[in-house]
């Protein structure tokens, strides 16, 4: 890995966090309702005190420590969610002082079953930006997969929203935010990755309309105030593009971001995510670096994957080129994260051969959300072994 790729792979995290800490005074505020955000400040609905962070960032550094201990395990992730929740673990006060309604509802329901491939909705209408806010660690975790596994890539990003955000919507956001990210972390230019021609989009599979349009460009043709800092997964992830799109520097690119109001700590951390992975943590300015809290939680969710390059306890090859190489020498299945199945099924083969109870159901939304569940590992076909 380059100097150049380590450093924005670590702007992305570290710009998730300072756009998080920037918007975070302003947070739920209508735009146009306070004094221009022009740096850390004290204050805010959580009474913070300037360069401490949300739980944009509480999320995204479990997430981040979850892949450095124990690779991929949805599971787990969703475990050290409830931690922050319950014992605030994770949190720059140590506490859990600020929850959505969505994770909050998905992790109460977690605690009941312990099974995070059902504990959120996947109802349209629950579709906040919960999971494109934590998202950096794994576009920082599986930086090698792009640009030639760019779909495994995506199927990464997208899993990592259903233990909280499993609508169509969030998983959507989920998978084309997270190949962006690696891309503008892989020193892509930002024009072509924003293009709506880029032909990267036609790698990531259908995408959901809504998210597809922002993808091709609806950020572009809008303005304050049909460009909202809302907490629609769509309107946050079009929000942050648009001040992305339209910056010359971070600094330019995370204040457009945090002075839209409203979830401005939201929009904030969406936006340094893309801003930090294009200018790199140099490029973040340097009092908002040496003024951002408690970044000790950051290194510790970095380190591992920066100095590996790729998830920890061998959920994929040390070296992701190497499994291209193979893909060249002949076909070959391919890799499924290595993952906790759903309820009441078991591993025959890890990663390819599933058994267990008949996953239908005569109520069609559970029956849906119950393929949906082996859908994400990969599990397309189903032998009926019942007797009529």
């Amino acid at each position: 890995m380059t100097a150049a790729m380590r450093d924005r792979l670590r702007g992305c995290l570290f710009g998730l966090a300072v756009g998080d800490a920037l918007g975070a005074a302003v947070e739920f505020k209508a735009p146009g309702t306070f004094a221009p955000v022009t740096g850390f400040r004290a204050g805010g609905p959580h009474r913070l005190d300037p360069g401490e962070w949300t739980d944009d960032t509480s999320l995204a550094v479990a997430l981040g420590d979850s892949i450095v201990s124990v690779g991929w395990d949805l599971n787990d992730q969703a475990k050290r969610y409830l931690d922050w929740y319950e014992n605030g673990r994770y949190s720059v006060t140590g506490k859990c002082f600020d929850i959505g309604n969505q994770t909050r509802a998905a992790l109460a329901q977690f605690k009941r079953t312990g099974d995070a491939y059902s504990s959120g909705s996947s109802a349209e209408r629950s579709s906040g930006n919960g999971s494109i806010m934590r998202l950096a660690p794994v576009p920082v975790a599986l930086a090698g997969l792009y640009p030639d596994q760019v779909k495994l890539l995506a199927d990464f990003a997208e899993q990592s929203s259903v233990p909280t955000h499993p609508s169509a919507p969030c998983r959507s956001a989920c998978r084309y935010f997270g190949v962006v990210l690696a891309a503008l972390a892989a020193g892509e230019p930002r024009e072509e990755v924003l293009s709506p021609t880029w032909p990267v989009l036609d790698d990531l599979g259908p995408l959901h309309p809504t998210v597809d349009a922002v993808a091709r460009g609806s950020f572009r043709a809008k303005q304050p105030p049909a460009i909202r800092g809302g907490g629609y997964v769509v309107e946050s992830l079009e929000a942050a593009l648009w001040a992305f799109a339209g910056a010359q520097d971070f600094r330019e690119a995370v204040l457009r971001a945090v002075n839209l109001g409203d979830d401005a700590d939201t929009t904030g951390a969406v936006c340094g995510q893309l801003a930090g992975a294009c200018w790199g943590e140099s490029g973040i300015p340097a009092d908002w670096r040496t003024g951002l809290a408690r970044t000790d939680l950051l290194e510790a969710a970095l380190g591992g994957t920066l100095r590996s390059g790729a998830m920890a306890a061998g959920a994929l090859p040390s070296d992701p080129s190497a499994r291209a190489d193979r893909r060249q020498e002949g076909p070959s299945p391919t890799p499924v994260p290595a993952v906790s199945p759903p309820a009441g099924s078991y591993w025959v083969v890890t990663g390819r051969f599933l058994a267990g109870c008949f996953p239908g159901s005569l109520d069609p939304v559970e029956q849906e959300r119950k393929y949906g569940a082996f859908a994400d590992l990969g599990i397309t076909t189903f032998i009926n072994l019942t007797v009529v």
